[in-house]
């Protein structure tokens, strides 16, 4: 079950745009209906053809990995913002509670994560390097 991950476009406004409208898109959907959600059903709620879904995620899954990527970049921006905003101790608690927020509803995504031994799949390896790495130059 090895996905290829399919990266942000580089091009086109409107491509990065109907991009992140079907990431958005997917992980309310995937929170509400759960992994059976079909492509399909993404993109009408996203308000674009199924090609489009299609051309930037071939697959559910290559999908859901790119939201969850997202997921866990916005969770590392929020973890940044935190040192310059308040004391060690009211940081770690203010972003924990970011943690809590950001991730209120999505229990059927943590369900197949972990029902699925395979994760972390590429892309999310991913993201959790660039993470990492950020994290240790600072």
């Amino acid at each position: 079950m090895a996905a290829v991950p399919v990266a942000a476009p580089a091009g086109r406004a409107d491509a990065r745009r109907n991009r992140e409208v079907v990431l958005r898109t997917a992980m309310r959907v995937f929170a509400e209906e759960g992994l059976e959600a079909s492509l399909g059903r993404i993109a009408q709620r996203a308000g674009v053809g199924a090609g489009t879904v299609y051309r930037h995620f071939p697959s559910k899954e290559i999908l859901l990995e790119a939201v969850l990527a997202e997921h866990l970049e916005g969770l590392v921006t929020a973890a940044g913002r935190w040192p310059a905003r308040a004391t060690p101790g009211d940081a770690l608690f203010g972003f924990l509670i970011d943690v809590i927020e950001k991730t209120a509803g999505r229990q059927r995504v943590c369900d197949a994560l972990t029902a699925d031994r395979g994760w972390p799949h590429a892309l999310l390896t991913a993201a959790v390097r660039g993470s990492a790495r950020r994290w240790t130059t600072c």
